[in-house]
């Protein structure tokens, strides 16, 4: 017989999202745990994706940032996704045309279109190579780290 559990809705796979004590985790709750720990990095990729579009970095350059920067093939992948994700936040007012064709061009090319909460265990869950929390893991650090390396602003916005 299942056990009852204190959670509702499912991040993919059957990982659920949030509990039932008004969103609140419970303490010592591995699921709960879980679902903070996916949650808090998506909100971290949102919020390093803000301050570079912020700074001036364009989505065309934060890929080309991490191309070169990350070993990792994936990285690119997850950096589209957290860029798609983060505009989908966005009023079209404070978008220029410029950027909305950008990220239009990304939806497209990097066929995004998960921008739900838990997209990125969902991401982890279809990226089949990613086989280990490990090798998840170090592909988000070095990602973090990349992404972290460009608070300042773009190079050619900085000199003029």
């Amino acid at each position: 017989m299942a056990m009852p559990t204190h959670h509702t809705g499912d991040l993919g796979d059957g990982l659920p999202t949030e509990p039932h004590h008004h969103n609140v985790p419970v303490a010592g709750c591995y699921d709960c745990e879980m679902i903070q720990s996916i949650l808090d990095i998506e909100f971290e990729l949102r919020h390093h994706s803000l301050d570079l579009w912020v700074a001036g970095w364009t989505p065309d350059e934060l890929l080309e940032h991490v191309r070169t920067s990350v070993a990792d093939r994936r990285a690119v992948d997850l950096v589209a996704h957290a860029i798609v994700v983060d505009d989908s936040h966005r009023n079209d007012h404070a978008r220029p045309p410029e950027w909305r064709a950008a990220i239009q061009r990304l939806r497209t090319v990097a066929g995004v279109d998960d921008v739900e909460p838990g997209w990125y265990a969902r991401w982890i869950r279809a990226n089949s190579t990613l086989d280990t929390c490990e090798v998840a893991a170090r592909c988000l650090a070095d990602l973090l780290h990349a992404l972290r390396s460009l608070q300042a602003p773009a190079p050619e916005r900085a000199a003029g």
